[in-house]
């Protein structure tokens, strides 16, 4: 039997010319790839055409409109793959070297399956930190459950170009991220699954980085690249992730979900949120304006929402660099000043190192200590995108000496003061952050009064 001949699909949105990495990777297996497809969801970004054409073997499609997930391109890169194997690669994942190799050894072994699945480590954006460490992908080819059960990123897996079954899904129709309904109908449908049971994929997950769409980087990616040109030093460090993942449970933790728990749409929606992608509407900035911390799924950046009856507060962590979402715009000629609020720090060195930067650029910043601290600077924000801020606290620590939470900063929103305001930054206040503070100053003073009421003789409070 032949080695089978794999045609690499990599469905891209937003990442233009940062996608070089992952293609280099694709491009220098040692069993080397038939065809490398390069499918842009939508009209290409700035860069990636050019990108695309630097690396041997690799062709761009383009499709006319946004399909708005994976799915679009992935169905459009396997309408015109021509390989007898299908092998997909997220465009800011890694692969190892061997990792084609491996899948077509598995087909060997087992050249009845329609499916291989690769070993994956995910890595969070600290990617020395244990905590931030998952491994999938491992299972006997026998162990009929783990298709059913278990979830593997597109990354790991190649699939046969003619395979029966489902395709990949509308995101817009189904409930599960599509690359999950996508295996559990062809589990469902009967095809067979095998394992390489080894890691040959390294997974950079934007999901677990917030805003990544608003503020790509590739700093990881090449990274990694870096490690797999000595496949030794390479393979060194994934069996010692290996052995952490083990270690801690993180190895095979990631699990299928069930269907009932979502609404149609309702999982593509939150993630396309939460990397920035669809953020809602940009309001322009037409006065003073305070922005609440809010709630809303924001991992790993900041802990849900936190209240004591006066603030409202998010504790950020365990990612040492959250971001603040700005949506809104002004010209660029005209900066505004914004002061961030905090209410606590994980201790003292953070508070004394805490850095801010205002869409990767470094923002000059003045303290003041009141009711709450208050770190304002003056920058300009995008005419037509959202902003992010970027607070650096270099570190996290056990919250009170609770080892359950690892936090940075006690963050209850940020204010935005137009070009008009900027003696802000000097000491004075805009009209929004005065009326802020006394309406603070009173919120507090009535609890103190609460707290310090004199009870009538036999007042018992009330139990519920």
């Amino acid at each position: 039997m032949s080695a089978p001949a794999f045609s690499v699909i990599i469905a891209t949105y937003g990442r233009g010319a940062l996608i070089e990495p992952t293609l280099l990777s694709a491009a220098r297996q040692s069993h080397a790839a038939h065809e490398i497809l390069v499918v842009s969801d939508g009209p290409a970004t700035a860069g990636l055409a050019e990108t695309v054409a630097g690396v041997a073997g690799a062709r761009l499609i383009e499709l006319p409109t946004r399909a708005g997930a994976q799915s679009g391109p992935n169905n459009e890169g396997w309408r015109q793959a021509t390989g007898e194997w299908i092998a997909y690669l997220g465009h800011d994942d890694i692969w190892h070297p061997g990792h084609l190799a491996a899948l077509a050894s598995s087909i060997a072994e087992t050249p009845e399956a329609g499916f291989a699945i690769s070993g994956l480590l995910y890595l969070g954006p600290d990617r020395h930190r244990d905590d931030e460490t998952w491994v999938t992908g491992f299972f006997e080819d026998d162990d009929e459950r783990a298709p059913f059960e278990e979830f593997f990123p597109p990354s790991s897996f190649a699939h046969r170009r003619a395979l029966d079954g489902p395709r990949w899904p509308d995101a817009r129709a189904v409930a599960l991220p599509v690359d999950a309904e996508f295996l559990r109908s062809q589990a469902e449908y009967g095809t067979r699954f095998v394992s390489t049971r080894r890691i040959t994929v390294i997974k950079f997950a934007a999901g677990v980085r917030y805003l990544s769409y608003l503020l790509p980087q590739d700093d990881e990616q090449r990274w990694m690249l870096g490690l797999c040109a000595d496949e030794a030093v390479l393979d060194a460090f994934l069996s010692s992730r290996l052995a952490v993942a083990r270690a801690r449970g993180t190895f095979m933790h990631m699990k299928q979900v069930d269907r009932s728990r979502f609404a149609p749409g309702e999982i593509a929606a939150r993630n396309e949120w939460t990397r920035g992608i669809n953020v809602g509407e940009l309001t322009p900035l037409s006065g003073g304006t305070w922005v609440p911390i809010g709630d809303g799924d924001r991992p790993p950046d900041w802990y849900p929402p936190e209240s004591d009856g006066v603030f409202e507060w998010r504790w950020s962590g365990p990612s040492t660099t959250p971001k603040l979402l700005v949506p809104y715009t002004a010209p660029r000629s005209e900066p505004v000043t914004i002061s961030i609020h905090a209410v606590d720090f994980g201790d003292e060195q953070i508070r004394e190192r805490v850095s801010v930067r205002v869409d990767d650029v470094e923002a000059q910043v003045s303290w003041k200590n009141s009711i709450e601290t208050t770190m304002t600077f003056r920058a300009a924000l995008d005419e037509s995108r959202p902003t992010v801020i970027t607070i650096v606290t270099g570190t996290t620590v056990p919250l009170y000496g609770n080892s359950g939470r690892q936090v940075g900063i006690a963050v209850t929103g940020y204010h935005l003061d137009p070009a008009e305001s900027s003696e802000s930054l000097a000491g004075a206040q805009g009209s929004a952050a005065a009326e802020r503070e006394l309406a603070l100053t009173r919120a507090l003073r009535a609890r103190e009064l609460r707290e310090t009421t004199v009870r009538p003789k036999g007042f018992e409070p009330p139990t519920f």
